[in-house]
């Protein structure tokens, strides 16, 4: 309320009014605690229509799967998800977040080079190409008056063991 009273003297008065520029309203940055990664916010609270900048950082193996900030009335505001930077409401906010798993990359996979043999049989691998630790399975085929007498793998020069799969 800007009323104001005073009771008259029994004189004349001269009233003068002094104004000083009002301070803007700030709102709180309440930043809400997440697993396997952390936010945090470049201040604590701001003016309204101010940008502020959140700071997004996932533990290891971990990336943001969602980023939210709300207003006081629960109303979602709108970041930027590219610079992690929203302008600020006139109204406290609280910024959410959750982090998900990386999914491991498709692992390298290797050639499996199969050479014929000149006679005796034909000889075949079961995949043609696979990651490290996948089993490879060999089908040997002897032709008439032969038998299989060994496998041998190799890889970078050393040889790789072969057990019977029977």
């Amino acid at each position: 309320d800007n009323t104001y009273t005073f009771i008259m003297p029994d004189s004349d008065v001269e009233v003068n009014v002094y104004f000083e520029q009002k301070q803007a309203d700030t709102y709180t940055i309440t930043v809400n605690p997440s697993q396997n990664g952390s936010v945090t916010a470049d201040k604590q609270s701001e003016k309204a229509n101010e940008t502020v900048t959140l700071i997004v950082e996932p533990s290891e193996n971990f990336e943001l799967e969602s980023l939210t900030v709300k207003d006081a009335n629960k109303q979602t505001v709108n970041v930027d998800m590219t610079n992690y930077t929203f302008p600020m409401p006139a109204s406290n906010v609280t910024v959410s977040a959750s982090f998900k798993k990386v999914e491991d990359p498709t692992p390298e996979t290797y050639s499996v080079t199969v050479t014929q043999p000149t006679e005796g049989g034909k000889i075949s691998a079961t995949p043609k190409s696979a990651a490290k630790d996948v089993e490879v399975t060999l089908s040997a085929t002897p032709e008439k008056g032969y038998v299989l007498d060994k496998f041998t793998v190799t890889s970078n020069g050393k040889e790789i063991p072969v057990s019977n799969g029977r």
